[in-house]
């Protein structure tokens, strides 16, 4: 499970727990100092943040709100300030997340590491969201690697002609979370839940992703299974040691009730969840 954890006190609680299942902790912090300190090699997520969110209509855009004209969101932090949190957590070797959903909030990220030398740049960058991207900016995200954690069933809960981004978008409903295009030019998505925004599960990400409102960005049943497994595991790096079951790596794993493949998605649940070889939860007991 990948944590972000907004203060350095509850962070230094999660470090000291004995947890039946593994974590990777990122401490969300305008210091990234301080994720250093606790000997974490994350830092970000929703702080800093960018922008804000389409419901709000706080999140960043080039053009302004379908329903309220010249609105065109608010950037939650001065670029001078992302990019001097950009530059300290480059030099400590971090991996970074930076929270942006609209174009306009993506476009600060991105010239945020873009205007460092490649060398230079923080290892394994990510953005949490992007869920209204140009073409451009996905050429230039994959381009330098940069890897998306997506959220599939906000589409499931406000995608679509009739819902919220809809209305707050108008036509520009049809270019959120451009799942297609993104995986057609070669860009990591990382399937992610917003806990507690939409539930941690997994199984109902990967069922919204292949039932995205949009058709033309929906994806298969393989390519959304990857977004919550091995595509996490590579964005966080991990690659070599989870994400697949192969032999050598780490022994994590569910077991559930019928195959994923010909059947009901709706009907699956997890029976078994198996961490490094060992039982830690079964339906029911």
């Amino acid at each position: 499970i990948g944590a972000l954890v907004p203060d350095k006190r509850w962070m230094e609680l999660l470090l000291d727990l004995d947890l039946p299942v593994r974590i990777v902790p990122r401490l969300e912090t305008l210091e990234p100092g301080e994720a250093a300190e606790l000997g974490l090699s994350h830092v970000g997520g929703c702080i800093p943040m960018a922008d804000g969110s389409f419901g709000s209509r706080t999140a960043l855009l080039f053009e302004e709100y379908s329903d309220m004209p010249g609105c065109r969101g608010k950037a939650q932090i001065w670029q001078s300030e992302l990019d001097l949190w950009m530059d300290k957590a480059a030099s400590l070797g971090l991996k970074t997340a930076v929270h942006a959903i609209g174009d306009g909030g993506v476009e600060m990220a991105l010239k945020s590491i873009e205007r460092l030398k490649q060398e230079d740049r923080p290892r394994l960058p990510r953005i949490e969201h992007a869920e209204l991207l140009t073409d451009d900016q996905i050429e230039r995200i994959a381009e330098m690697g940069i890897s998306l954690a997506i959220q599939p069933v906000f589409e499931e809960l406000w995608g679509g002609p009739n819902r919220l981004y809809a209305r707050r978008l108008g036509e520009r409903w049809k270019r959120t979370n451009r799942y297609r295009d993104l995986l057609y030019a070669g860009v990591t998505l990382a399937g992610s839940s917003d806990s507690y925004i939409t539930p941690i599960d997994p199984l109902r990400g990967i069922r919204a992703a292949i039932n995205h409102p949009n058709p033309q960005q929906r994806v298969s049943l393989i390519e959304a299974i990857d977004m919550f497994t091995i595509n996490a595991a590579r964005a966080e790096g991990l690659d070599n040691e989870s994400g697949s079951i192969s032999p050598g790596k780490l022994a994590d794993f569910v077991v559930l009730n019928e195959n994923i493949f010909g059947k009901a998605l709706e009907t699956l649940v997890v029976e078994i969840t198996i961490i490094g070889g060992k039982i830690v939860y079964k339906k029911g007991v």
